[in-house]
């Protein structure tokens, strides 16, 4: 019968395998995705990797602060600090009701790290 024959026609149209030009655009799709998320994973471990280094560094200058403040308030003084991580410096400046210290930090645990850091902090006379 003619229904029967056109039926065939399109069974085998619909049951062709995949072209040579198909495999080919699909490996392209597949490897500019791949080359993608590749791109951006060292991306993302540059930036983690610059966000720890700056969190250290932050400690770093911050531990400092808090060993100034616990101080007794006339043993502050001008002074500087070098330690396995860095240098410290800090400047106290006195005034009639409180004392001014800045203290800035170079944190450098290794030649290829280097963070520069400075905090400003007031402490009243009691």
């Amino acid at each position: 019968t003619r229904a029967g024959a056109s039926t065939m026609i399109w069974r085998r149209l619909d049951e062709r395998g995949t072209t040579l030009i198909e495999l080919l655009i699909s490996m392209l799709l597949l490897t500019v995705v791949g080359v993608s998320l590749g791109a951006s994973s060292m991306y993302v471990s540059k930036t983690v990797g610059r966000a720890r280094t700056q969190l250290a560094a932050t400690e770093f200058v911050h531990r400092k602060v808090e060993q100034l403040m616990v101080q007794p308030y006339d043993a502050l003084a001008t002074d500087s600090q070098s330690v396995a991580d860095g240098t410290l410096s800090w400047t106290v400046v006195d005034s009639t009701s409180y004392r001014q210290i800045l203290v800035v930090s170079h944190y450098a645990p290794s030649a290829q790290v280097s963070v520069w850091d400075s905090v400003l902090v007031y402490r009243l006379k009691p």
